[in-house]
Protein backbone atom coordinates (compact mmCIF):
# COMPACT_ATOMS: atom_id res chain seq x y z
CA UNK A 1 0.00 0.00 0.00
CA UNK A 2 3.09 2.23 0.69
CA UNK A 3 6.10 2.84 -2.51
CA UNK A 4 8.56 5.07 -0.95
CA UNK A 5 12.28 5.41 -0.39
CA UNK A 6 12.28 2.74 2.52
CA UNK A 7 10.73 -0.10 0.70
CA UNK A 8 12.28 0.48 -2.95
CA UNK A 9 15.29 1.46 -4.38
CA UNK A 10 15.31 2.12 -8.41
CA UNK A 11 17.68 2.17 -11.16
CA UNK A 12 18.58 5.19 -12.81
CA UNK A 13 18.77 3.51 -15.84
CA UNK A 14 14.64 3.23 -15.55
CA UNK A 15 12.53 4.57 -18.46
CA UNK A 16 8.99 2.82 -17.71
CA UNK A 17 7.36 1.36 -14.36
CA UNK A 18 4.43 -0.02 -13.83
CA UNK A 19 2.63 0.36 -10.22
CA UNK A 20 -0.87 -0.62 -11.97
CA UNK A 21 -3.10 -2.49 -9.64
CA UNK A 22 -1.26 -2.26 -6.15
CA UNK A 23 -3.42 -0.52 -3.77
CA UNK A 24 -0.64 1.99 -3.76
CA UNK A 25 -1.98 4.57 -1.01
CA UNK A 26 0.82 6.64 -1.00
CA UNK A 27 3.75 7.20 -3.48
CA UNK A 28 6.88 9.19 -2.52
CA UNK A 29 7.59 11.24 -5.63
CA UNK A 30 11.28 11.68 -4.09
CA UNK A 31 11.63 7.90 -5.82
CA UNK A 32 11.59 9.38 -8.95
CA UNK A 33 13.39 12.58 -8.74
CA UNK A 34 16.54 11.27 -9.61
CA UNK A 35 15.43 9.30 -12.78
CA UNK A 36 15.90 11.40 -15.38
CA UNK A 37 14.99 8.81 -18.16
CA UNK A 38 11.74 8.12 -16.53
CA UNK A 39 9.32 8.59 -19.21
CA UNK A 40 6.35 6.99 -18.11
CA UNK A 41 4.65 5.63 -14.91
CA UNK A 42 1.75 3.80 -14.90
CA UNK A 43 -0.15 4.18 -11.74
CA UNK A 44 -3.74 2.97 -12.79
CA UNK A 45 -6.10 1.35 -10.11
CA UNK A 46 -4.87 2.06 -6.86
CA UNK A 47 -6.40 4.07 -3.61
CA UNK A 48 -4.43 7.06 -4.22
CA UNK A 49 -6.26 10.30 -3.47
CA UNK A 50 -3.36 12.98 -4.11
CA UNK A 51 -0.28 13.45 -6.75
CA UNK A 52 2.15 15.95 -6.34
CA UNK A 53 2.88 17.80 -8.90
CA UNK A 54 7.03 17.14 -9.89
CA UNK A 55 5.47 13.87 -10.47
CA UNK A 56 3.77 14.74 -13.32
CA UNK A 57 6.38 17.43 -14.84
CA UNK A 58 7.94 16.02 -18.42
CA UNK A 59 6.04 12.54 -18.05
CA UNK A 60 3.48 10.30 -19.23
CA UNK A 61 1.38 9.76 -16.31
CA UNK A 62 -1.67 7.23 -15.87
CA UNK A 63 -4.22 7.55 -13.12
CA UNK A 64 -7.53 5.78 -14.28
CA UNK A 65 -9.38 4.45 -11.09
CA UNK A 66 -7.95 6.24 -8.72
CA UNK A 67 -10.16 8.22 -5.79
CA UNK A 68 -7.80 11.06 -6.62
CA UNK A 69 -9.46 14.54 -4.93
CA UNK A 70 -8.84 17.84 -6.71
CA UNK A 71 -7.34 20.93 -4.69
CA UNK A 72 -8.68 22.85 -7.47
CA UNK A 73 -9.12 26.35 -7.58
CA UNK A 74 -11.95 28.31 -9.75
CA UNK A 75 -11.07 30.35 -12.09
CA UNK A 76 -11.63 33.95 -11.89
Amino acid sequence: EEFSLETIVLPHSLEKISLAYNRLQILDARLFSHLTHLTEIDLRHNLLKRILPQLLVGRTIYLDSNPLECQCTPES
